[in-house]
């Protein structure tokens, strides 16, 4: 009876710690002591707790202000130009003893109060004895922006944009006997973004002289009447490309047309 008894105290005992061993396997291992932030499971929020502070952001620099490319100053055309005058010419040619007008260049631009402008150039100087050739340009564009740009010189610039041209220039055609070609306007060039330079009146004639230019600027002012003293502009002139240059005209000078009208070429 008794090692019954121990038999059945044996087999509990046995039991008992096989269930031990098996509960212990089943247990989920501890995190090493050693875990590194990203391996640790993250906290709860403690409920009231302040939020970090998020970086604060960097301050926006302010704009700077609006200039040229070369850094001159940008205003206002007709602020800075109250009394403009609205019109500009240049005309001559290259006359001879023997036919004094039978070449001829003529050009004006016209700027209205809005900003737009247009422009006209009839020319026959690449004529030949044995074929007439006129040069020949009618647009239409604006002062970009109605800005003129101030140089530390004192001069200014403007550009046209929008530019319109009635016949598309590098063409030709023929008429009435001669060969017309369409060219870009008088001054204007497009891979200049159509600058055009703009001399007030006082200016020195002197520092008008371009080097590489083969226009007199001074004979160029006597030609056109502008000479004035000598020394100083005593009207506005623009410049487009180097020679290409005009000569602002009163209302009672526009109305009297040039000095001398172009005449027509001698036909052959």
């Amino acid at each position: 009876m008794k090692m019954r008894l121990s038999v059945k105290i044996l087999s509990a005992i046995i039991a008992a710690v096989m269930i031990a061993s098996l509960l212990t396997a089943c247990k989920e291992p501890d995190p090493p002591q050693n875990a590194t932030p990203s391996q640790a499971a993250p906290l709860p929020a403690t409920p009231g707790a302040a939020t970090p502070d998020a970086p604060p952001t960097p301050p926006v620099p302010p704009s700077p202000p609006t200039v040229s490319e070369d850094n001159d100053e940008e205003l206002d055309f007709f602020e800075t130009f109250g009394d403009f005058p609205a019109h500009f010419v240049t005309h001559g040619g290259r006359p001879g003893d023997e036919a004094p007008t039978e070449f001829y260049l003529h050009a004006t631009i016209d700027i209205s109060g809005d900003g737009t402008m247009k422009g006209e150039l009839f020319s026959n100087l690449e004529s030949t004895d044995s074929e007439t050739i006129e040069q020949t340009s009618s647009w239409t564009g604006r002062i970009a922006g109605n800005k003129v740009y101030r140089t530390e010189e004192g001069s200014y610039y403007f550009y046209v944009e929008d530019v319109v041209y009635k016949n598309e220039p590098n063409t030709e055609a023929q008429s009435d006997g001669k060969t017309l070609k369409y060219v870009y306007g008088f001054g204007l060039d497009p891979e200049l973004d159509n600058r055009l330079e703009l001399f007030v009146p006082g200016t020195p004639i002197e520092s008008l002289y371009v080097e590489g230019s083969q226009q007199d600027i001074g004979q160029f002012l006597t030609m056109m009447r502008k000479e004035g003293d000598g020394e100083s502009l005593e009207c506005y002139l623009l410049r487009g490309r180097i020679d290409n240059n005009y000569i602002s005209l009163t209302e009672e000078e526009y109305s009297m047309g040039p000095p001398q009208e172009p005449q027509p070429p001698q036909q052959p």
